[in-house]
């Protein structure tokens, strides 16, 4: 029978049917928990264990809801309205297919590491490491001489910079423009300046 259970549904029991064929429906199994499974008919056309017939409307829409909030629990809201919006799955009309399962896995999979790729060069623009203009920007608001620092100093300012960044980033589930990242770095290198110039990040 189809589950009412709102409980969180991981986003690798979704993946575990992306390559199956037919609709996603979520029923209740046999450990009481909501158990994740494709409906349909196999590309033999014989139907199989692992489906169901089709559900109705709502119970398509709570699916597709369901499959959401996962991919917003390991991707973040901004790469899932994104992939929401190009896959056509705000209203959740029409249930949810494996391979729009598929598709949306890869495309918030590209998504990040297109973030990452981002954030990575924010890193490189504030390298304290490498006295970067932004970073040398950053200790003369706190007045601090970015020449003088010594490179356990970098180093820790670095590590400090990077938490920030992936903090403010979500994991790489949120862009940031070298903007963001020079203002995060000026409040780091402040807070560093504040605690007395730790050699530790």
């Amino acid at each position: 029978m189809q589950s009412d259970d709102r409980r969180l549904i991981p986003l690798d029991t979704f993946a575990g049917v992306q390559d199956l064929e037919g609709k996603i429906d979520i029923v209740d199994g046999a450990d009481g928990n909501p158990q994740v499974i494709a409906t349909g008919r196999s590309t033999a056309g014989h139907k199989v264990e692992w489906m169901r017939p089709g559900a109705a409307s709502e119970a398509e829409q709570r699916v597709v809801l369901r499959f959401l909030d996962a991919l917003s629990v390991e991707y973040g809201p901004r790469i899932t309205r994104a992939i929401a919006g190009e896959l056509g799955l705000e209203t959740g009309s029409g249930g949810l297919d494996t391979r729009v399962v598929k598709d949306a896995l890869r495309m918030a999979e590209t998504q990040r590491d297109v973030f990452s790729g981002a954030n990575f060069f924010i890193e490189l623009h504030c390298s304290p490491e490498a006295r970067t203009p932004a970073f040398r920007a950053a200790c003369a608001a706190a007045g601090v001489d970015a020449a003088a620092l010594a490179s356990n100093e970098l180093a820790a300012l670095a590590q400090r910079f990077r938490n920030a960044l992936a903090a403010a980033s979500q994991g790489n589930r949120e862009p940031l423009d070298t903007g963001d990242g020079e203002r995060l770095l000026r409040t780091v290198v402040a807070e560093w300046t504040g605690a007395g110039r730790p050699s530790e990040g």
